[in-house]
């Protein structure tokens, strides 16, 4: 159980995060405070609008490790419920994934502290694939809770690409073959070329 746990918070930390709902450190509504030495890694097009600061995550996440072949082979759905703070009066959320994490767009849903619906109008998946746009039907308001949840399906690779979660293989001790999910999401490969070691 442990394992599935840590799988899960791994494979979608770096699926949806990069970090997810980052503030830019210039909001006057809120300020983001960034370490010394991510000056060196972050640059101004990594940040996001700041129309919410995240506040909690729930993670759900059931990886499919024994496939019987079809469209699910090798993958990890999902779901993930966002609590988060309105910083901004806007009509869009903008949230970093990864590009292989496919969203169910007719899962995504948003409410406030008072359980109101906010209509979803459309998404917006532009040239910059690692962000993922929600227009609102509504501006956010400030300073009231919000919770967004989606329903996803991330794909177990074959670590080739050395990041994300990856399918594994061991020997047991009876010589059976068995499948394992394994994260790769050390800073530094998460982002080629941006990290170094400190």
């Amino acid at each position: 159980m442990v394992v599935i746990i840590i799988i899960l918070v791994s494979i979608f930390a770096f699926s949806v995060a990069n970090p997810p709902l980052q503030i830019p450190s210039n909001s006057q509504s809120y300020s983001h405070k960034l370490p010394n030495w991510s000056e060196k890694i972050i640059s101004p097009e990594d940040l996001l609008p700041p129309s919410l600061k995240p506040l909690h995550y729930e993670i759900k996440l059931q990886p499919i490790l024994y496939p019987e072949g079809g469209p699910n082979e090798w993958s990890a759905p999902g779901s993930v419920e966002i609590t988060a703070l309105g910083v901004s009066e806007i009509n869009k959320i903008v949230i970093h994934r990864h590009p292989d994490l496919k969203i169910n767009q007719t899962s995504i849903t948003l409410s406030d502290e008072f359980h109101n619906s906010i209509k979803v109008e459309s998404v917006e998946e532009g040239s910059d694939s690692h962000k993922y746009g929600i227009v609102l039907g509504s501006n956010l308001i400030i300073g009231r809770k919000y919770v967004l949840s989606l329903k996803f399906v991330a794909d177990i690779n074959d670590g080739s690409t050395g990041l994300g979660l990856y399918r594994a293989f061991y020997t047991d001790q009876n010589g059976d073959v068995k499948a394992e999910g394994s994260p790769q999401l050390n800073s530094w490969s998460m982002a080629p070329g941006k990290y170094s070691h400190v």
